[in-house]
């Protein structure tokens, strides 16, 4: 089992505190959806945890301090999507999810026949496998943002961060990506998601992480996470709730005013 451990973990930009005493422990084998609302902090913290800005407190990895470790093994315990999917290179879609392998490679080293077969693998996943030799210019948002995940996912580490990985795709792929996920969750990995979705989180996320302000407000199953209290102290909102197929899902109804 895999264990990521945050302890007083903070973050600092232009002299402000954006993320403030952070306390986690996440294992495999679970989706953790990290949720708040605009500017809580979120994509902040799992930068800190990419080891994409510099953070104060201990980020470990089992027992590995992860800000200590070098680019190329981070790279293979730890992949990340960043919010930020812009293709600026006619690259194929195939070639950027062959990006994901290099961590697993010698310097100068071609990738093998197992890299390709991992590449292949995540494309059919994603349903990007038609399009693998297509420009990624040429592409829709959401065809880009598959693109993009094809790439994270071909790294096969441990741990898999993505900072909203569904928020450019129509409703059919939101599901089969959410799905993806949690398939790769249940192969072992701790999948840590950034969300706004919150019917989508309750459904597929094992825990739940709520930010505000930078800090940590609840973190546990959607059922405690997603109490009445918090919607309307964090989000300011009441939410309908209901159940489909034995499932349980909220969805946001009204704003409340002061």
């Amino acid at each position: 089992m895999t264990v990521l451990t945050l302890e007083n973990v903070g973050v600092n930009l232009g002299g402000k505190p954006i993320v403030q005493n952070m306390n986690l422990r996440l294992e495999s084998g679970q989706v953790v959806g990290l949720i708040g609302p605009n500017g809580a902090g979120k994509s902040t913290l799992m930068k800190a945890i990419a080891g994409v800005l510099t953070s104060e407190g201990s980020i470990r990895l089992d027992e590995k301090n992860v800000t200590a470790l070098g680019n190329k093994e981070r790279a293979r315990l730890i992949s990340y999507l960043a919010q930020e999917k812009v293709a600026h290179w006619p690259l194929s879609v195939r070639e950027i999810a062959m990006l994901g392998r290099p961590p697993h490679l010698a310097t100068f080293e071609s990738p093998s026949e197992a890299d390709m077969d991992a590449v292949d693998q995540v494309l059919e996943q994603t349903d990007m496998r038609a399009l693998a030799d297509r420009s990624i210019l040429e592409l829709s948002g959401g065809e880009q943002a598959r693109a993009f995940l094809s790439r994270a996912l071909a790294v096969q580490a441990p741990v898999l961060l993505a900072d909203e990985p569904i928020a450019a795709l129509d409703p059919a792929h939101q599901l089969e990506i959410m799905a993806l996920l949690q398939s790769y969750a249940r192969s072992g990995a701790l999948v840590l998601v950034i969300m706004h979705d919150l019917s989508l989180a309750t459904r597929y996320c094992d825990e739940l992480v709520l930010l505000d302000k930078g800090e940590l407000v609840a973190h546990g199953e959607a059922s405690t996470v997603l109490s009445d209290r918090h919607l309307q102290q964090v989000y300011g909102i009441e939410v309908a709730r209901g159940t489909k197929d034995d499932d349980v899902f909220v969805v946001p109804w009204r704003r409340l005013t002061d």
